[in-house]
């Protein structure tokens, strides 16, 4: 049986050790930074929606981005941005997204 203290290539884990599983976290498509929000978009109707990430990013169908780029998000000219975000953040993400 493993040692609970050994990560998963068997080097002892100390105060220095992460370990970190690839896919598990939503990134910002900006920086790189954990992602809190999802920008999606209607072309056509030429809108932008900011929401609280509650569920993977399926390619295709949004962004998702961290705190500050959600922040200084400014739509297009002629575009309608609408936050739907909201105004208290959630501690933990669900474990959907986490």
């Amino acid at each position: 049986m493993p040692d609970a203290g050994a990560n998963l290539s068997g080097r002892a884990l100390n105060h220095r050790d992460v370990i970190i599983l690839p896919g598990m976290i939503e990134q910002c498509v900006r920086c790189g930074a954990p992602a809190g929000i999802v920008m999606s978009f209607h072309y056509q109707g030429r809108t932008l929606w900011l929401d609280d990430l509650t569920e993977p990013v399926v390619p295709g169908r949004g962004y998702a981005m961290c705190e500050h780029h959600a922040g200084r998000m400014t739509p297009p000219v002629g575009w309608t941005l609408v936050d739907r975000r909201r105004t208290i953040r959630p501690l933990f993400a669900s474990l959907e997204v986490a």
